[in-house]
């Protein structure tokens, strides 16, 4: 199927009172009709749970926004910084999406999630580990130095985080 996208301002978080990325952009389907698969039972309950709760459906939209303003700032990244900083930041983010400082990740799919070849992740990867940054051995991995490893990430991974707590950090909390 093709399509025509068409950016259209001003941006979707204008519906929750915000703008935080500028910018929506709309499908339309030229020729056969945009077809999706039928829903599962999870995501069946997830519509009837945010059709039942105007807060629950905000906190959707907020979230949904920020892997946008996510998937937007990877991707300028992705070509714009270095291995090692894309790594640091990649690393970074999936420890505070786990909550935990062990990570299960192959380098194929490091690889993958920042843009780069696997043996370019293999020798950035020896090298945050001389720094004593992260300890890494055969798809697992542990962080050891969060700050150091944020001294190697690009500024990416603080303008992703900072957008996340801005949507998604509960009212009055700091």
């Amino acid at each position: 199927m093709t399509g025509r996208w068409r950016t259209k301002r001003p941006g979707c978080g204008r519906a929750a009172g915000r703008d935080p990325i500028g910018h929506r952009m709309e499908a339309w389907p030229v020729g056969d009709e945009l077809r999706r698969p039928p829903a599962s039972d999870d995501e069946d309950r997830l519509r009837l749970a945010a059709d039942q709760s105007a807060t629950f459906r905000a906190l959707l939209f907020r979230h949904g926004l920020a892997i946008y303003a996510q998937i937007q700032q990877t991707a300028g990244c992705n070509i714009s910084h270095t291995v090692e900083s894309r790594l640091g930041r990649c690393l970074l983010q999936t420890h505070d999406l786990s909550g935990s400082d062990k990570l299960v990740l192959t380098q194929e799919s490091m690889a993958q999630m920042i843009g780069a070849r696997r043996n370019s992740v293999s020798l950035v990867a020896n090298t945050l580990q001389q720094a004593n940054f992260i300890h890494y051995s055969r798809g697992r991995i542990e962080i050891t130095d969060p700050d150091g490893l944020r001294k190697t990430a690009c500024e990416c991974y603080a303008t992703v985080k900072a957008q996340y707590d801005r949507l998604l950090r509960p009212r009055g909390l700091s």
